[in-house]
């Protein structure tokens, strides 16, 4: 036994250990391999995380932007391209247009601020794709009440159903107080006045803010001074069977909206907030305009929508088949550039006379739009010079510029929008 024991003391001292400076470098090769990875995985990160940014950038600019279109597309629908135009030429009734507030006097299907960015204003049927029948009109304080049928196809497609205990709330959102009611009548031509109330509680109703023409109602001082029941225009009898429809005013802008709800208390709040991005941040904002009951102006509704994050820039560029002043004549029509050219193509046209050529809204053919959203952290440097990357290259960003100097990616899109609905007045 102690011979085997010594010779496994012996076997023991016969074995190589590893040395302290083998020890040492295999620790620091180690270190540096660690290092190499965290290194690595920390660029993988940042690579991943900026292309997340720019394809939520993208996303959002496309969902931006579809919704800009759909409404700029329905301009002028089941509405008026220029009110001022379509009382001189006699295609509307209204024998208190003088007493109209200024804004609904004024109405255009299309209205361009050539403020930068651009805000784009909108009138048409945005609500609803439906006319619906009347039952009734009757007298209501100052305006009229509006009786509407039930059990037909537009009421029943609106989703106005008698048993539906929602009805009242969907009536409601179709036919919301500040929006304009048109009424298309026997003769062919439009009635509008302001919605003051609507409900549909028993039977769907709607009361104007001011009185609807009636023939039967119409006093000779009204009426050209012939009797009312020679009045060259009005909704006969009680109005059974003219067709009512609302009418929407919605403008798109660039603008920040940290004091509104609830977008103060969620997005813009501290808790919520990246330092350096979040503090000029703006978005494509789309605000429904209302016309009180008193007011002459069309007033912003108090729930703004965003409807793309980190929007910078909206432009507007029009087609025209006018010549205005400034614009580039392209074959038969003319393109003005986004800016006061474009805006003033869309005030409403003072001179139009039958025979003489359209101006004003009515002549516009299709828009340009284009629509820019940023990133929201920077991830380009300081260095980057105008001279050799201009800012806006070919009517495109590619980066917007942020507070602390350095630049966020950005993505620009455009397109035409033909507005249709201005076809059956001058093509």
């Amino acid at each position: 036994m102690r011979k085997r024991d010594g010779n496994t003391r012996i076997a023991h001292r016969l074995r190589r250990g590893f040395t302290l400076i083998e020890l040492l470098v295999a620790v620091v090769a180690g270190l540096l391999v660690a290092a190499a990875a965290v290194s690595f995985s920390r660029q993988s990160t940042r690579f991943f995380a900026q292309e997340a940014r720019i394809a939520s950038a993208q996303m959002s600019v496309l969902a931006g932007f579809q919704r800009l279109q759909a409404d700029v597309s329905r301009a002028g629908y089941m509405s008026t391209t220029d009110m001022t135009r379509d009382y001189n030429f006699q295609r509307l009734c209204a024998p208190q247009y003088g007493a109209w507030p200024e804004a609904m006097r004024t109405l255009t299907s299309l209205k361009i601020d050539s403020t930068s960015p651009n805000k784009i204003r909108v009138a048409g049927n945005l609500a609803s794709s439906e006319m619906f029948p009347v039952r009734a009109i009757e007298p209501s304080g100052g305006g009229h009440n509006v009786y509407l049928q039930v059990n037909n196809g537009p009421m029943t497609r609106a989703g106005f159903l008698p048993s539906d205990t929602d009805s009242d709330a969907a009536f409601k959102n179709v036919f919301r107080p500040g929006r304009l009611l048109r009424i298309l009548d026997d003769q062919g031509k439009f009635e509008f006045e302001v919605i003051k109330t609507s409900s549909y509680v028993t039977f769907p109703v709607i009361t104007t803010n001011g009185p609807l023409p009636l023939r039967g109602e119409l006093s000779m001082a009204t009426s050209g001074g012939v009797a009312a029941t020679s009045a060259p225009c009005g909704i006969g009898g009680f109005g059974v069977g003219v067709l009512a429809s609302p009418i929407s005013v919605v403008e798109y802008q660039i603008a920040n909206v940290s004091t509104v709800s609830p977008y103060k208390e969620t997005i813009y709040h501290a808790d919520y907030k990246v330092a350096a991005a979040d503090d000029n941040r703006t978005e494509l904002v789309r605000n429904e305009l209302l016309l009180t009951n008193s007011g002459t102006e069309w007033v912003p509704s108090s729930a703004s929508e965003i409807v793309a994050e980190f929007g910078v820039d909206l432009r507007v560029g029009v087609w025209t088949t006018r010549n205005p002043s400034g614009c580039t004549a392209v074959g038969k029509l003319f393109y003005c550039a986004p800016g006061a050219n474009a805006a003033a193509t869309t005030l409403p046209a003072t001179t139009d006379a039958p025979g003489l050529a359209v101006t004003g809204p009515t002549a516009i053919r299709s828009l340009d739009l284009r629509l820019v959203v940023r990133s929201r952290e920077a991830d380009r440097g300081d260095d980057i010079t105008n001279a050799a990357n201009p800012l806006v290259s070919e009517g495109f960003m590619f980066r917007a510029p942020m507070p602390n100097g350095r630049f966020a990616r950005a993505r620009t899109l455009s397109a035409n929008v033909a507005l249709m609905n201005h076809r059956g007045d001058a093509w």
